[in-house]
């Protein structure tokens, strides 16, 4: 399947499970894959991953990976508000229910969204 390997579609899966577990605050959270140039599986993600925004952006990939902290692997998950503001970042191994935890509670506070 194109650029998403296993570890790629265990986080795609991790991001949709974790959005699931907000409930009835999921509709405030989107899901976005920033993707390398090569070109993706459309039937994979659109059978498995419905509503999951895919994007291109090498520049924008690029700016991501230098607000993550230094010395974690390349992927994680970044909690980027509807202004564009990046909130949070989340690194790959970290339990999704701690995840989840988090961007409850900045729901919780957040009048955006």
């Amino acid at each position: 399947m194109g650029a998403c390997d296993q570890d790629c579609r265990n986080g795609l899966y991790t991001i949709r499970q974790s959005r699931l577990m907000l409930g009835k605050q999921m509709v405030r959270v989107g899901r976005i894959f920033l993707h390398g140039e090569t070109v993706l599986d459309t039937v994979f993600l659109g059978n498995e991953h419905q509503g999951l925004i895919t994007l291109e952006d090498s520049a924008l990939s690029e700016l991501l990976d230098t607000k993550k902290p230094a010395g974690l692997r390349e992927g994680g998950y970044y909690l980027i508000d509807p202004q564009g503001n990046l909130v949070m970042y989340f690194h790959p191994e970290l339990a999704p229910r701690d995840m989840v935890d988090d961007i409850k509670r900045l729901l919780k506070l957040s009048r955006i969204g």
